[in-house]
């Protein structure tokens, strides 16, 4: 069927009755989404007449201004969780939250608006200012909408930030303006892995550098990946890193002091704010314990997301398998030395020693192979057996130290390290 073509005129109109009934269904659409050239325009103070003669120019359309001068803070996921102000959020089809604060004095809005920008590395502000005029595009999947999950709101009964909030933000900005390494919050960790709600809260308040964010996230990647977890309680066993191999790939800023003092200023910065008990290093090595970390990667050692976003199940015996075979590989080991029956009570798979449920443990050993060979964590089995059987898993239950032979580490082959 043909689409009639509308003219200029009738597309307009068309246009403004799809926003009048956006609005009648509580929805905000005249409020704003602004790019880099209006920003630009903003910034040169260019009056609102001429602000809107550029604005149709460029073929962006002006819409409604709000009631009130506002700013618009433009906050990631993590920081919107973090602030918690939920009753004030809104979002577009990308996943963008805005806040919007109002306020008749125009200086104050200004100040803010400059206290809330990114580091100069950034080049992505934070806050938006916008004195009495509201940008929006009229494609309806770039509209910024509220979000009806807690109300709908319309121009006039837009959500409000108290002063309270406020303080808190400027209190933030505040110690960004101190450091230039400073970051607000820690918000990247969750566009590579699930922070738990735990770790969320822990970091709410605080404001870290550049260089603790690093150090951090590689922790966390680390730490996954040791036996600590494995343990039942969280205080029984550090975490031991070899000090270099922690540092290696980091990649800090301000680099006219050396790497490790960096390093041990971030290490003290996470022992502040309690995501750390303590560390110590010797002779090379670094002992970290950490009963919280320990308890935020049980959170999420299911998780097919995250650290374990390479894997094909997400049932918590072969995440468990998983950080296993890491810590062996990360600590050198040349094989498993680990029994059959020890292996399966870590994976709290014990019950199933029994005469009658070998058939089940062989399945479970041959799917953990499996997935560890996809992972390239293990290397295929030599010859033409593809499934471990029922008679393999009594052969290993009878000898403790063979276990070896069935789970070869992909860096060795046929006893030898692959060079």
């Amino acid at each position: 069927m043909n689409k009639t073509k509308l003219n200029p005129a009738e597309l307009q109109k068309s246009r403004e009755k799809k926003l009048n009934t956006g609005r009648k269904a509580g929805f905000a659409y005249d409020l704003f989404c602004i790019n880099n050239d209006v920003l630009q325009l903003l910034h040169e103070n260019v009056s609102t007449s001429d602000l809107l003669t550029q604005l149709d120019n460029k073929g962006i359309y002006g819409g409604l201004r709000p009631l009130k001068p506002c700013i618009c803070l433009n906050c990631d996921e993590l920081a919107f969780k973090l602030l918690n102000y939920k009753t004030l959020w809104s979002y577009d089809p990308v996943y963008k939250r805005y806040i919007y604060y109002f306020s008749s004095d125009i200086e104050k809005l200004k100040t803010l608006s400059k206290n809330l920008y990114e580091t100069e590395e950034e080049k992505q502000p934070r806050a938006i200012l916008a004195h009495d005029v509201a940008i929006t595009f009229f494609n309806r999947m770039q509209m910024l909408k509220f979000c009806p999950r807690w109300q709908n709101f319309h121009l006039s009964n837009l959500p409000k930030l108290t002063d309270s909030m406020v303080s808190h933000i400027t209190a933030l900005a505040e110690q960004l303006q101190e450091n230039n390494d400073n970051y607000f919050l820690i918000n990247k960790l969750t566009n590579k892995y699930r922070i738990s709600q735990s770790l969320c809260g822990r970091l709410a308040n605080s404001v870290l550098s550049l260089n603790t964010h690093y150090v951090l996230e590689r922790l966390l990647q680390m730490m996954s990946h040791t036996s600590a977890i494995l343990v039942n309680k969280d205080t029984d066993k550090p975490y031991k890193f070899d000090f270099e191999e922690l540092l290696k790939p980091l990649k800090f800023k301000g680099r006219s002091t050396s790497k490790l003092q960096i390093a041990t200023n971030a290490l003290n910065n996470l022992v502040d704010i309690g995501i750390i008990d303590s560390y110590t290093v010797s002779d090379g090595d670094i002992y970290i314990q950490s009963a919280f970390i320990t308890k935020h990667i049980r959170q999420q050692i299911h998780r097919t997301i995250g650290y374990f976003a390479g894997m094909t199940a997400s049932k918590p015996y072969i995440a468990t398998f998983i950080n296993y075979l890491n810590w062996i590989i990360n600590a050198h080991h040349e094989q498993l030395t680990i029994a059959l029956n020890t292996l399966l009570h870590k994976l709290n798979l014990e019950r199933l020693l029994k005469e009658s449920r070998i058939s089940e443990i062989a399945k479970i050993l041959t799917e953990l192979r499996n997935v560890a060979i996809d992972l390239k964590l293990l290397s295929p089995p030599s010859g033409e057996s593809v499934n471990i059987t029922a008679t393999d898993v009594k052969y290993l239950l009878n000898n403790r130290t063979e276990l070896h032979k069935y789970f070869i580490l992909h860096n060795v082959v046929n006893g030898e390290e692959d060079k």
